[in-house]
């Protein structure tokens, strides 16, 4: 049996070459496209954690011959900027809307001597490393009976990233217990705005 051989032209040849050639460069296209996909996601992430906000809700106590004195502090223990989107204070289990609330439940005027002032923390935004004061109570006669007051007392703070990753802040009660500070990532704020602290 005789076979038949198949006589191909040079520009077949150069077509399939070019076309193989053309099919090789797309394939390779499209591994460095996924790499840098990767790459991309990798160097989000990093920005992520080099931008993420941590807030503290805790508390201090200043004894000294001239004054003593309770604050209550947030602060911003984190890489980036926190952004507050919203503040809920209890007392009691009853709604705190603002520090004049909080005066009035503790019956603050009735202890002789004593003075408070406050910062506003709503709407603000916290730099890394920053502090704020949101409470402070000077001239106290008696240190522990104001303690025990707060230990009745639970503040949230609900902030977000530059990235818009949401967290909150809790601090029940201003004890060293187990649990009583919480930081946790959540997927929005639910503030209800009758619940929402004005200052």
């Amino acid at each position: 049996m005789k076979v038949k051989r198949i006589k191909l032209d040079p520009n077949t040849i150069i077509a399939i070459s070019v076309m193989i050639i053309s099919l090789g460069a797309l394939f390779v296209s499209h591994k460095q496209a996924a790499i840098m996909n990767k790459q991309t996601d990798l160097l989000l992430d990093q920005n992520r954690s080099a931008s993420w906000p941590y807030l503290d809700v805790g508390d201090a106590l200043m004894i000294s011959d001239q004054t003593n004195q309770y604050r209550i502090y947030v602060s911003n223990k984190g890489n980036g900027p926190a952004i507050i989107e919203g503040v809920r204070i209890m007392y009691k289990n009853r709604v705190i809307r603002d520090w004049g609330g909080f005066l009035d439940e503790i019956k603050l005027e009735n202890k002789r001597g004593s003075s408070s002032s406050y910062s506003n923390i709503s709407n603000t935004v916290i730099s890394s490393g920053e502090e704020i004061n949101i409470f402070t109570v000077s001239q106290l006669k008696s240190v522990s009976e104001f303690t025990d007051l707060v230990k009745n007392l639970t503040i949230e703070i609900y902030y977000k990233s530059v990235f818009d990753e949401y967290w909150y802040a809790k601090n029940i009660g201003f004890r060293n217990a187990p649990g009583a500070k919480t930081v946790k990532r959540i997927d929005k704020v639910e503030l209800n705005e009758e619940e929402t602290f004005l200052q």
